[in-house]
């Protein structure tokens, strides 16, 4: 497995990081790309999350036209993404707001 993120690098710089930045980082790192070494995670707990996120139709996975596993994120993935931003777009409105 690989990645490829050089261009558009959204991956969260503080650690730790929790399961759900890695889980949105995997999602939208499928969106047309390889997965691999750039999270920072190493293959086995990749590979666990990939396998979960399969399993949840967030993700799926074919082998590319070299031989590797390559990702792709699902509709369902994709709407995952967009309601954690949205949700995350709230809180943030209230972080600002304060209590």
């Amino acid at each position: 497995m690989e990645l490829s993120m050089s261009e558009n690098d959204n991956r969260p710089h503080m650690f730790p990081r929790s399961r759900i930045e890695v889980i949105v980082f995997i999602l939208r790192s499928c969106i047309g790309t390889k997965l691999g070494q750039e999270l920072d995670i190493g293959f086995p707990r990749l590979g666990l999350y990939t396998g979960y996120l399969a399993n949840a139709g967030l993700i799926e996975a074919s082998k590319g036209k070299d031989g590797m596993k390559t990702f792709k994120t699902t509709l369902k993935g994709r709407e995952f993404l967009r309601d954690y931003e949205r949700i995350k777009g709230i809180l943030t409105r209230q972080e600002r707001m304060g209590p």
